[in-house]
């Protein structure tokens, strides 16, 4: 199966690295929305062996490439979706 998105992404010279780890991790693991951020950041930095730092700034490279959606919830922190289909 193909994802365009994936391909996608291991061509974008912004996600190299990291960004790329946490993505491939995201779409094989799926991210749990139901987490607080806090907890997602350190499940992604134990699972990868990456600083928390650099899987918070992986998240957030991936959120401005438009290739995770992220959405603002007051009580609970940002909530993660995974895009499947990324607008150009």
């Amino acid at each position: 199966m193909v994802i365009p998105a994936m391909v996608s992404a291991s061509t974008d010279q912004r996600l190299r690295g990291a960004p790329l780890g946490v993505y491939v991790w995201l779409v094989c693991h799926r991210l749990d929305l139901q987490e607080y951020r806090a907890l997602k950041i350190d499940g992604l930095a134990v699972s990868l062996r990456v600083k928390r730092h650099t899987a918070s700034r992986a998240l957030h490279l991936l959120v401005d490439g438009g290739y995770i959606e992220r959405r603002g919830v007051p009580q609970t922190g940002y909530e993660y979706r995974l895009r499947y289909t990324r607008a150009a």
